[in-house]
């Protein structure tokens, strides 16, 4: 299908700029005839433009490394769980008799790999078996098993905001033979261990918090505007959270969280994103540190055909341009269409087609590769060596509606408030690289131009004295 380009689509603006311009060719300090009265006219053509394919915005990362001191999540468990466990004395054990005893457990570590962090502890028991004689107990066997207890965490979040579920699984390191009578009771106590466990594990997943409420407070401070300037603003739409991967690494828990999404620009501010649902969940254990933001910035067309004409009028050559529109062009190596109404050697209008990319040099976008869009053989005939699409690709400039360069100064100011609110015993750092753009494209609204912003993030908690 292919799309034609309005012969009556004419920017208001723009036609002032394009007015001015022709009433400045046509008087004073020229020939007596005017330029139009020896021009070649241009024969009536109509430009055949392909559909513009739907523009889609580059998605942006957010990936901060969190750092916690092994030392104070063990010497919270520490607090937490005393080191006996359990005590017992003369506890009827069936045929066996009774049974005094004393469970202790020994210092807690600290291991992840991949998505799970598993935290373990020796647990260490004396067991005294003995036979009831009337008041009596003589004791007949004894013996100190060991084991090793682990508690296993994944770090990726469930669907409704929902950690774990925790797993505890236990080793015998050291059986139960009883002394002096020689018996191996290992398999008996395996079965008791077992039953622990299961019980421990069920109240320790009842304990887990449910996140969904932390996350919908979240979501609504992740959607607050960032401003760039007195009335522009950076809005991030999350669409996903990660867990990357974790480590113990130089003393401390390293976790890596990520945020995946779109941002866009607003102007003038608003207000907050109201809604609560927060993103989807997922684990990445390729999530690669570090933000990346990609940031479209887009000039509607009626801007656009404004800073075409703007720029083009300025042109001296023999065929200058007097006012110019622009559309996307549906060609991906020359996006942007641009309908000239010319004056000079040959006058009358023309459609062409080019690529777009930025200048550095002087912060604006400019056209490269220009060609008379296809169905104008005549009109591309009839423009010949004419100069005019090296006019295009000369003197065509388009200014951005916003400097990206004191965008990284905005961001910094912004990591700086929100690390000042951080609770007591976190400290953070951001450290951003100055803005880039990356691409310019042409989409259905305009032009737009694809806005590069680096910076890496952390934060750690400082370890217990």
């Amino acid at each position: 299908m292919v799309h034609v380009l309005s012969e009556a689509r004419a920017r208001g603006p723009a036609l002032v700029v394009g007015a001015v311009a022709l009433l400045a060719g046509c008087g004073g300090g020229g020939p007596e005839r005017s330029p139009r009265a020896a021009c070649v006219p241009l024969p009536e053509e109509v430009a055949a433009l392909r559909p513009a394919t739907p523009w889609e915005p580059e998605r942006s990362r957010v990936a901060l490394d969190v750092a916690v001191p092994v030392a104070a999540i063990t010497g919270e468990l520490e607090r937490r769980l005393p080191r006996e466990l359990a005590r017992g004395a003369r506890v009827p054990v069936g045929a066996a008799g009774e049974a005094t005893y004393r469970v202790r457990r020994g210092a807690f570590s600290l291991a992840a790999r991949g998505g799970a962090v598993t935290v373990s502890a020796p647990i260490e028991a004396d067991l005294e078996l003995c036979k009831p004689v009337g008041p009596f107990c003589p004791t007949y066997g004894t013996c100190r098993p060991r084991l090793v207890a682990a508690a296993e965490l994944p770090l990726a979040v469930r669907p409704g905001y929902l950690l774990g579920p925790i797993a505890i699984r236990h080793q015998f390191v050291r059986g139960c033979v009883l002394d002096p009578l020689g018996v191996d009771v290992t398999s008996e106590l395996a079965g008791v261990a077992a039953r622990e466990a299961a019980a421990v594990e069920r109240r320790a997943n009842d304990a887990l918090p449910d996140l969904s409420g932390t996350a919908a407070i979240a979501t609504r401070l992740l959607t607050l505007p960032v401003a760039l300037g007195s009335e522009l603003c950076l809005r991030v739409e999350p669409l996903r959270v990660s867990s990357g991967p974790a480590a113990v690494e130089s003393g401390a828990l390293s976790l890596r969280v990520g945020l995946e999404g779109t941002v866009r620009l607003e102007e003038p501010c608003g207000t907050a994103d109201r809604r609560s649902v927060p993103p989807a969940t997922a684990l990445d254990l390729a999530l690669r540190p570090g933000i990346a933001l990609a940031v479209p910035v887009t000039l509607a067309w009626g801007r656009v055909a404004e800073e075409l004409t703007r720029s083009l009028a300025r042109g001296t050559g023999p065929t200058r341009v007097v006012r110019a529109d622009a559309l996307a062009s549906g060609v991906a190596e020359r996006p942007l269409a641009l309908r000239l109404w010319v004056d000079g050697d040959v006058c009358g209008e023309v459609t062409v087609t080019a690529s777009l990319r930025w200048d550095p040099a002087v912060s604006r976008v400019r056209l490269g590769d220009a060609r008379v869009a296809e169905g104008q053989p005549r009109r591309a005939r009839a423009l010949g060596s004419s100069a005019l699409l090296g006019a295009v690709e000369r003197d065509a400039t388009i200014a951005l509606p916003a400097d990206p360069s004191s965008w990284r100064a905005a961001i910094e100011r912004a990591g700086d408030a929100a690390l000042a609110d951080l609770p007591a015993g976190w400290s953070g750092a951001l450290t951003a690289s100055p803005a880039r753009v990356t691409s310019v494209d042409a989409s259905t609204d305009g032009v737009v131009a694809t806005v590069r912003l680096d910076a890496m993030a952390s934060l750690s908690l400082r370890a217990p004295p």
